[in-house]
């Protein structure tokens, strides 16, 4: 992204128009290059962060924070050096004393106002080339950019940042140098401001505690009693989405803001009604008992993948729609159902204007991709009934079939991992390990299958997206074991840690307010995408929500 020129001229001062982010306490993610040796560096206590000493060349050599006592929301007084960083972790005087072609300065904000944010771009060699400072007042709100640092010639290219958010500010950097900065990252605390005689409340609040999950139908699915109420805001957001996604695919037509798709207008709504969980649950339930009266949607007969079949919900005898089920009689069906699991199947539909089968989230669930007719899958196994789902009963055209998980349906690996009709596979392939290790991959007809690693990469730098949330994923990879952190445009933040099998990231994640669970990634053939999901609960095979990313 090219900066404005009048950023490179002065600084400019104004009320930024941002969307509320989630302000939250820690380490941002760290925003450049993937190298240098990791530094932590914090402001003494009663302090903040108030500017950045540097040094440059072509990129940014060194660096050291400025930070200033904080009283009452105001960021003032002397400064109070920090360490330097990069250019061997000299001082500034002696890393730049006597020296052609360097520049030094800082970029501070003016007071009183605190570091919000750090803005910078990245050079070619994947090291820090420069970066601006987002100021905030943590009285008033007041936004201030500072100027971009300075170098000698060079040039920035992808850009990032790292942000406490809103009613927080920095109090500390933390990063990768080595004889160069090549990243750097922000140290958070939220701002509490005193309250003076304000009266206790009659009755004391007690904690409400609902558990939040982005699949709950049932109530609202947020957390309160120790949660700020910004997360509360973005799990409530994640289990709209959710409903509304279903109220798409299975057509049940629920309109208005109560279906905004949206992600970040559900979090707006209820960052408008702040500790009003009341309003949360009766929102929540209006959507839950909307889609509870819709009942069996209708499926796309094209299997396109954008419509949900019908669920026979409550011991109904529905046929499920023709790219699940298609009238095929029994006889069709292969026997051994899913072929005992860990077997190579083709999709078989042999039915005029069908040539895409659905794959779901569960025996009767929501559509979550297709594959084609004529395609090569692994099948890994039965699928077992979905949560929630206890009324399922097997269509008229599955009575008698066995072998087949809940009403003869079979879990395969990829292109999405889900579970198809068993009606559909039709086997006589070898073992899955004859796909090269890679179990899971997909073969289309008349198309070379992609090669995968014994045990694929996922280290770098990704851009993903979990429910219409976008984020920030950055992995490093040793072996089969995985680790790093991610960061979303909501405000949250949390940690990865896993394991690489094959093409597949099995992992578990934890995010700075407690909330935790666990996921998969799988890559792709040519290693610069993954499909994933991921669950609250302890299994990472368990798809609550999806989290699909690009390698940056």
């Amino acid at each position: 992204m090219k900066r404005l020129i009048a950023l490179l001229i002065a600084p400019v001062l104004l009320l930024v128009a941002l969307s509320p982010s989630i302000a939250f306490e820690g380490d941002t993610l760290r925003v450049g290059g993937p190298g240098g040796q990791e530094f932590h560096d914090l402001c003494g206590p009663g302090t903040a962060l108030a500017g950045i000493g540097y040094g440059a060349g072509k990129d940014l050599d060194a660096m050291g924070m400025r930070c200033k006592a904080l009283h009452g929301g105001k960021v003032e007084g002397p400064d109070q050096p920090g360490r330097t960083w990069g250019e061997n972790a000299a001082p500034f005087a002696d890393a730049f004393g006597g020296m052609t072609k360097r520049v030094q300065g800082r970029v501070s904000c003016p007071e009183p106002l605190a570091v919000q944010a750090i803005y910078l771009t990245e050079s070619a060699v994947k090291v820090v080339h420069d970066f601006w400072l987002l100021c905030r007042n943590l009285a008033t709100g007041e936004h201030y950019k500072t100027s971009w640092s300075r170098t000698v010639g060079g040039a920035g290219g992808a850009a990032g940042n790292a942000n406490c958010g809103d009613d927080a500010y920095a109090v500390g950097i933390w990063g990768g140098s080595g004889s160069m900065v090549d990243a750097i990252g922000l140290t958070c605390a939220t701002f509490h401001p005193s309250v003076v005689n304000n009266p206790p409340p009659a009755v004391p609040e007690k904690p409400i505690k609902h558990t939040c999950r982005a699949g709950d139908r049932g109530g609202c699915s947020t957390s309160f009693g120790g949660t700020p109420w910004g997360t509360v805001c973005v799990r409530y957001a994640m289990a709209a989405v959710k409903a509304v996604k279903e109220n798409s695919s299975r057509g049940c037509g629920g309109t208005g803001a109560l279906w905004a798709s949206s992600g970040e207008d559900h979090v707006k709504w209820c960052m408008s009604h702040k500790d009003d969980l009341r309003l949360l649950d009766v929102e929540a339930k209006a959507r839950s008992d909307a889609l509870a009266a819709c009942g069996s949607g209708t499926g796309n007969a094209g299997g396109s993948g954008d419509q949900t079949g019908g669920n026979d919900v409550g011991g109904g005898s529905t046929p499920q729609t023709p790219e699940d089920m298609g009238g095929m009689p029994p006889a069709q069906q292969a026997d051994g159902a899913c072929g005992g699991g860990n077997a190579v199947a083709t999709v078989v539909i042999d039915q005029p204007g069908l040539d895409k089968l659905n794959v779901r989230s569960g025996p009767g669930g929501q559509v979550i991709g297709t594959v084609a007719e004529g395609d090569t899958v692994s099948v890994i196994g039965p699928c077992g009934a979905i949560s929630g789902a206890a009324g399922l009963t097997k269509p008229k055209t599955q009575q008698g079939g066995g072998g087949g998980g809940a009403g003869g349906w079979c879990q395969i690996g990829a292109p999405v991992h889900g579970c198809v009709s068993s009606q559909f596979l039709a086997y006589g392939g070898g073992a899955v390990g004859q796909l090269g290790g890679a179990a899971g991959i997909v073969r289309s007809k008349g198309k070379h299958q992609s090669s995968v690693p014994a045990t694929a990469s996922f280290g770098g730098s990704w851009s993903a997206n979990a429910d219409n949330v976008a984020y920030s994923v950055s992995l490093k990879q040793n072996g089969n074991g995985v680790s790093g952190r991610y960061q979303g445009d909501d405000g949250s933040a949390g940690q990865i840690n896993g394991k690489v099998s094959g093409n597949v990231l099995r992992f578990s994640w934890v995010q700075r307010d407690g909330t935790k669970g666990s996921g998969k990634f799988v890559l792709a053939g040519d290693g610069r995408s993954f499909n994933g999901s991921y669950s609250f609960g302890n299994n990472p095979d368990a798809v609550e929500g999806t989290w699909n990313g690009t390698r940056q």
